[in-house]
């Protein structure tokens, strides 16, 4: 059985489909925040697994994999072919958004964020905006390094509501509350 490999234009198509379903989640279901932070993780999940397909020709079947070859891949500098590789931040950003994911899809805290108080049982009964915002924050860093690495690819900006709470990204930019928009309509 042939299994089918997609390419880095592939990853790139399937990343800017995740990333307007994200936009429209935002929009529409602006506190459905679970499912916004799992949408920005399969954004950079495609990022990452393009420039993985890029730079070692090779699809990978689960994400503490991709992280291991990332924490390899981060220790040198360049490539053998003189290229740039993912950095430790990048690495570290791909990392934090998967435990947000994970803790959006299952409710199961694994980060090591301070939520005392909030945790009943080793359960978050929801996500938080904060939450959200973060995981933009760390998608907003993946991105950045899929174009440093990446040269020829480009990602574009995108308008997202947050309460006017996101501060410091390239790719992202907070629109306010959602209520906002509303009111002007």
């Amino acid at each position: 059985m042939e299994i089918f490999m997609a390419n880095l234009q592939q990853h790139h198509e399937k990343a800017l489909s995740n990333l307007q379903f994200l936009s429209e989640l935002n929009s529409y279901m602006p506190r459905s925040y679970d499912w916004q932070v799992t949408a920005a993780f399969y954004v950079g999940v495609h990022l990452v697994n393009g420039y993985m397909k890029d730079r070692f020709n090779l699809e990978f079947t689960s994400h503490t994999a991709i992280i291991n070859k990332l924490e390899q891949d981060a220790s040198s500098a360049f490539s053998a072919a003189g290229r740039l590789v993912w950095s430790l931040e990048g690495l570290q950003a791909y990392a934090k958004l998967r435990n947000r994911s994970r803790e959006a899809r299952y409710m199961h805290v694994v980060s090591d964020d301070n939520v005392a108080g909030m945790v009943v049982d080793g359960v978050r009964p929801v996500t938080r905006s904060k939450d959200l915002r973060r995981s933009i924050q760390y998608l907003d860093q993946i991105c950045a390094e899929y174009i440093r690495c990446l040269p020829g690819m480009t990602f574009p900006s995108t308008d997202l509501y947050l309460g006017n709470q996101l501060q410091g990204c390239t790719y992202f930019r907070d629109l306010g509350h959602i209520a906002e928009k509303t009111e002007s309509h």
